[in-house]
């Protein structure tokens, strides 16, 4: 591509370059920023559930884990599958794409899934904004959404919630390049990648509106094109032998689009019928999910739908896109042909329905991740009302700078808004990504790997609640789970947690105190490192629990000497 000749002195680069570069760039700022703060860990329960589940992927193991020890596997995400196996309640889409990254970086090539699902979906934002703008305000729009604290955040964070936005983002995409020029590879992408969001959150099932709406107006506009056709020639001689003949030629102009819509059904049955399956070999029942058994997949009701829903838009205002959230709703209603508007808004309203009617209202970041799959649906219909704008004609020299102005103003309320949002973000990747509990959690991992080998057993308290049962094959329990069971108010299995309490109920404090014994002599048998990883205050209590059979050694001083690393002898 040429360049611009100015005065003669010195060229500059056409625009076109200068938006690419300045897309470019949003990337690697996001990327930049998710570098920074990458830590290959995490402080929360439900992420262990992912990686459990990936790693038995991975390993073509039984998603169902035959484990009798009833100290282990209570937390929230366990549910009891058809063969009376333990597995986790999440849906297999996530962990699936986890496993092959374990397969190529092992336990910290997990990690990296959601951050590079993060990078890909603003790629696929900025084709799926040019399809609705200019490339200028495309470009302006990654920006936004790039530096977003919450969009910085959580695809950095081991949840869903990254790879879930890249395949709708991109399976958008193809939606609407298919929807204005039909084609089979664009159909099928777009059906595979919406289908395939079923499988990474089964609430992108109602995301998949978008798709039927598309599908449907598809059809009734072949309908309606058919219909179209004269049945005369222009001498007024019948084209056709007969009626049967004039119907299938009316189908045939329509073939290929037709053709095309096939491929966008097939490729969105594949893994529809593929969650199926799973549900009917783990649960019984094609329609009964991990999340059904857990109770949450009922957890949805009117009441707190009418109680929370303002609630909601407010926290979407201020804490998810401060300013560019009521501009993207009026977008979503005012902007585009009538179709457009309706897969649009059935992107985003089914999804805020169902969400402000969900049980679990905590509020804040950790309430309103469940809408970061609509973030690019926001920001691209703000900045399409931004285009709508008329700017008014200004002359200067005989040049009217009237778009010119125009431009500036959207640049500089670009500004005003990231200026802020980057310190927002950094913020919130330490407290999110890269806080001293994933920290504290990381670096124990590591050293019990370093010191006791690959098969180590490990007994702790908090902070080391969580992660370290993920580690190789680490295999952790919570010294409180030997006097009580876990009690969160997360909803769960029924029949599990009843099992769970019933083996508390039936047991008194010393028999599962020798439970504990016998379960250390059992590995120092077999010949797998036991540990004690706790502070030394507490050491007294536990050496009195384990009695004179067992002796712990101090192996290593931990957190500056306040815990020890002890060895079972």
């Amino acid at each position: 591509m040429a360049t611009t000749s100015v005065n003669g002195n010195f060229t500059l680069l056409p625009p076109m370059i200068i938006i690419r570069s300045s897309v470019l760039l949003a990337i690697c700022a996001y990327t930049a920023i998710q570098i920074q703060h990458f830590t290959p860990a995490h402080p929360e329960f439900d992420c262990d559930g992912y990686l459990i589940q990936a790693k038995r992927m991975a390993a073509f193991k039984s998603l169902s884990i035959q484990d009798p020890d009833p100290f282990r596997h209570q937390l929230h995400f366990w549910v009891e599958a058809k063969d009376g196996g333990i597995m986790s309640k999440f849906s297999p889409g996530y962990p699936a794409i986890m496993a092959i990254a374990y397969l190529i970086g092992g336990d910290e090539g997990m990690f990296w899934v959601s951050p590079l699902a993060g990078i890909l979906t603003l790629f696929g934002a900025f084709l799926l904004f040019r399809l609705w703008m200019s490339e200028f305000s495309a470009s302006l729009a990654v920006w936004i959404l790039a530096i977003n604290p919450m969009w910085l955040g959580y695809p950095a964070y081991l949840l869903t919630h990254g790879l879930n936005t890249c395949v709708i983002t991109w399976g958008m995409f193809f939606l609407w390049k298919w929807w204005r020029e039909p084609s089979n590879l664009s159909g099928l992408l777009a059906g595979l990648l919406l289908g395939f969001a079923v499988t990474v959150r089964y609430t992108s099932l109602l995301i998949s509106s978008s798709l039927i709406i598309a599908v449907a107006m598809r059809i009734i506009s072949c309908i309606h094109q058919s219909f179209e056709i004269p049945d005369l020639d222009r001498g007024g001689n019948s084209q056709g032998r007969g009626y049967g003949w004039q119907i299938w030629r009316r189908l045939d102009l329509n073939l290929p689009i037709l053709r095309s819509t096939c491929f966008v059904v097939a490729g969105y049955s594949l893994f529809i019928l593929t969650i199926m399956v799973y549900n009917w070999i783990h649960f019984g029942d094609p329609l009964t999910t991990g999340y059904g058994l857990s109770t949450e997949q009922h957890a949805f009701q009117w009441q707190t739908l009418w109680k929370n829903f303002a609630r909601v838009l407010q926290g979407l205002n201020s804490i998810s896109f401060f300013l560019f959230f009521p501009l993207g709703l009026v977008g979503m209603l005012t902007i585009g042909n009538f179709t457009e508007r309706l897969m649009r808004l059935a992107w985003f309203f089914p999804l805020f329905l169902l969400y402000s009617s969900y049980y679990w209202q905590a509020g804040g970041p950790a309430f309103l991740r469940f809408f970061i799959c609509v973030f690019p649906l926001i920001v691209g219909s703000a900045f399409m009302l931004f285009e709508q704008i008329k700017p008014v004609s200004l002359f200067w020299r005989g040049v009217d700078v009237g778009p010119l102005l125009h431009g500036v103003a959207v640049v500089f309320l670009v500004l005003l808004v990231l200026v802020p949002q980057y310190q927002a973000s950094q913020a919130q990747m330490r407290g999110m990504v890269s806080n001293g509990k994933s920290q504290t959690r990381l670096a124990a991992g590591r050293m019990l790997a370093q010191t006791f080998g690959e098969d180590v057993v490990v007994f702790s308290q908090s902070p080391y609640e969580a992660y370290l049962d993920t580690v190789r094959n680490f295999r952790f329990y919570h010294l409180v789970r030997f006097s009580s069971p876990w009690n969160g108010r997360e909803r769960r299995h029924p029949v599990r947690t009843k099992k769970v309490h019933q083996f508390y109920q039936t047991t008194s404090q010393e028999q599962r105190l020798a439970m504990k014994r016998e379960l250390i002599l059992k590995f120092r048998q077999e010949g797998r490192p036991a540990v004690f990883l706790i502070p030394k205050k507490t050491l007294a209590e536990q050496q009195k629990q384990l009695t004179d059979k067992i002796r712990l050694e101090l192996v290593r001083d931990w957190k500056e000497g306040e815990w020890g690393v002890y060895q079972v002898k």
